[in-house]
């Protein structure tokens, strides 16, 4: 998890990138910083640029417990991503190839952290560092990093 790069999605319109982050440790009370760049690669709005910390859960769903598949499909894994904390780095933007855009930001971390990072063979409790530039009704252009959180001092 400490080596993997991060994972962008750039939707056909920008390229976002994650630099000089503080740590890939996330400790309650302590901020991450770094540096979020963004490459557009067509002209286009967007309506702001933001970074967020995330909780994602994964819950493996397993064999139906029922007959009827509508109300307990077999093997549906189910995710649900809770956004912790938020930080804007730009409101209304307009994005130029010509023009790539650096934010460096410092993101604050609660003071308690709701879980730690736990993987188990039924479900997975993962953190996230992700940056989005927001467009309107259409597909969001993304990068994201796996943190490793810890709950207790060490």
């Amino acid at each position: 998890m400490a080596d993997a790069p991060p994972v962008a999605e750039d939707q056909g319109c920008a390229v976002l990138g994650l630099e000089a982050l503080s740590s890939r440790r996330l400790v309650p009370g302590v901020p991450l910083s770094g540096v979020l760049t963004v490459a557009a690669l067509r002209s286009f709005s967007a309506r702001g640029i933001r970074l967020e910390l995330v909780l994602v859960e994964h819950v493996l769903h397993g064999p139906r417990l029922i007959d009827d598949p509508a109300r307990s499909p077999a093997y549906e894994d189910k995710y649900a991503d809770t956004v912790v904390a938020s930080l804007p780095l730009a409101g209304q933007v307009r994005l130029d190839p010509s023009r790539p855009l650096r934010f460096g930001f410092t993101v604050p971390v609660p003071p308690r952290l709701s879980a730690p990072t736990m993987r188990m063979p039924n479900f997975t409790l993962s953190w996230m560092l992700r940056g989005v530039v927001d467009r309107q009704l259409r597909r969001d252009p993304c990068v994201a990093i796996e943190l490793h959180a810890v709950t207790t001092p060490q």
